[in-house]
């Protein structure tokens, strides 16, 4: 299976061979078909998109259980998305924030940003800002640059945490540093306004 998921990933990003998405989504269903929980999420997210095959949610969404139920953390996440948008299966909030919190526990920082956000907007749960920060925090710590970016403009604000632009600037940076547009030309601004104590005419 881990031979078939392979070749599946070369056919992909071309490597060694022609690229082909229909190559690789016929190698990942094999490789899948065994039991291996990442070539199972890839066949859901490849339904859920079209690419390789015709768009199929519930195949999507059947997949995905399969990879999710072996504690596959992006298979969890992804069932989660398919359930509150109700696509290949009746939408149900409750069901989608359980695969969601379980892609959290094990620190997926997709699963803890769209947790984050669920708790802060009050969305399928009690709005709860504290949990909604810390969950933040998680996913900030985990190297997502867009949750990096919400945390740093609360530092700045004093938003649900004590004001500390120098704190904000540490987390634009951070997210700056993975290319994140926004994130730098956010940077950029700060620097010129002399927010976190520096400024930088240059």
């Amino acid at each position: 299976a881990e031979a078939q998921y392979n070749l599946a990933l070369r056919y992909l990003n071309g490597r060694g061979v022609a690229a082909s998405v229909q190559e690789a989504f016929r190698w990942f269903h094999k490789a899948a078909e065994q039991g291996l929980g990442l070539a199972q999420m890839n066949v859901g997210r490849m339904y859920a998109d079209g690419q390789g095959t015709t768009r199929n949610d519930a195949e999507a969404v059947r997949w995905q259980r399969r990879a999710a139920e072996h504690n596959q953390p992006l298979a969890q996440y992804y069932l989660g998305l398919l359930y509150a948008e109700g696509r290949g299966i009746a939408r149900d909030d409750r069901e989608a924030l359980q695969w969601f919190r379980r892609a959290a526990e094990q620190n997926l920082a997709l699963a803890q940003l769209e947790l984050a956000n669920r708790y802060l907007e009050g969305r399928g749960v009690v709005l709860d800002e504290a949990k909604g920060i810390q969950l933040l925090e998680q996913a900030a710590q985990g190297g997502h640059p867009k949750a990096q970016m919400l945390l740093a403009e609360r530092y700045f604000s004093g938003q649900g945490v004590a004001r500390d632009p120098r704190i904000g600037l540490d987390w634009l940076r951070k997210a700056a540093e993975q290319d994140n547009a926004e994130a730098c030309y956010r940077l950029a601004t700060a620097y010129a306004r002399g927010e976190g104590g520096e400024r930088n005419d240059g």
